[in-house]
């Protein structure tokens, strides 16, 4: 009786199995053979095509290949069936994105009231630091629309003037950014890398770039370091001001550096502000034909 109660249970669960094993068939139906996909990824070839058109045809987002595996007793055997499933997933920046405002939408009626003192102040500490890395992303991201042309299929001019129009953003400070963007990729790699850790902030970024653009060109010229070293000083002096104060720094950077240079730059802006005020100094005199003379003129207060 008890060995006529195994038999039964022994061909119950191999049905079982069987079913099972089916179902796994149906659920995960993939090919054996794979042709290299673009992005590093794999995918399946189609039936009916060979390996050169397979190649042929092109890929719009990298796959992944997530291995399933199952494992079951059979007859008092161990099995394990695997198989392998192609996912497409989109560029990690746009998931990003579209991640961020999905959390952000379930954070609408989140109650804010019922936090800590010490959870706000690290919440906006963190909020901060926060900002400045999307501050990051948004200009390298800006930069790369710059280098494939964003603005041409909707006929903007450019690519300051297109972002202006879809952002809303004063068209001044759009075609500062593109330029900001292009200056992080490729002069001041320092301040892109702060600005992505959060260690700094997108005025603060500004601040710096403006300061570097504005160095003397001859101080520039015998020194090419220059621009490198002021960039990493105004980056340690931005651990410690702000925006402002920092504005206020830059202006003597050169005399930190390189006094020599700082000097010479000095003068030169000295007689450039002397032949300035020389050509806005006149005298103009007219005869009013009947013995006097009416006449206009503009003196520094020193001579007056």
């Amino acid at each position: 009786m008890l060995e006529r109660a195994r038999r039964v249970g022994s061909r119950t669960w191999n049905r079982s199995i069987a079913g099972r094993e089916l179902r796994y068939q149906r659920r995960f139906r993939c090919s054996d053979e794979y042709t290299p996909g673009s992005y590093g990824g794999s995918r399946p070839r189609q039936a009916g095509t060979s390996q050169s058109e397979s190649r042929s045809v092109p890929e719009r987002h990298p796959q992944i290949s997530n291995v399933c595996s199952f494992v079951g007793v059979v007859g008092g055997r161990i099995f394990c069936m695997s198989t392998t499933v192609d996912t497409a997933i989109g560029h990690p920046v746009v998931d990003f994105t579209t991640r961020l405002h999905a959390r952000l939408d379930g954070l609408v009626e989140a109650p804010v009231w019922s936090m800590s003192a010490s959870e706000v102040r690290s919440v906006l500490v963190d909020l901060a630091r926060g900002q400045a890395r999307l501050e990051a992303l948004r200009l390298r991201v800006l930069a790369a629309g710059d280098r494939v042309d964003i603005a041409a299929d909707s006929a903007a001019t450019s690519t300051g003037a297109w972002l202006a129009h879809a952002t809303r953003t004063p068209r001044g400070v759009a075609h500062a950014d593109v330029k900001l963007a292009a200056a992080l990729e490729v002069d001041l790699t320092a301040c892109r890398d702060a600005l992505a850790a959060g260690v700094v902030d997108g005025e603060q970024v500004r601040v710096i770039a403006r300061a570097v653009a504005g160095l003397p060109e001859a101080a520039v010229a015998a020194d090419a370091s220059l621009p490198g070293r002021a960039e990493r000083h105004l980056l340690d002096l931005a651990g410690e001001f702000d925006a402002r104060a920092l504005r206020h720094l830059a202006r003597h950077v050169l005399e930190v550096l390189d006094p020599g240079a700082a000097d010479l730059a000095l003068g030169k802006r000295l007689d450039a502000e002397e032949r300035a005020a020389a050509r806005r100094r006149f005298l103009e005199l007219f005869d009013n034909g009947d013995g006097t003379h009416t006449g206009r003129f503009r003196i520094d207060t020193l001579h007056a």
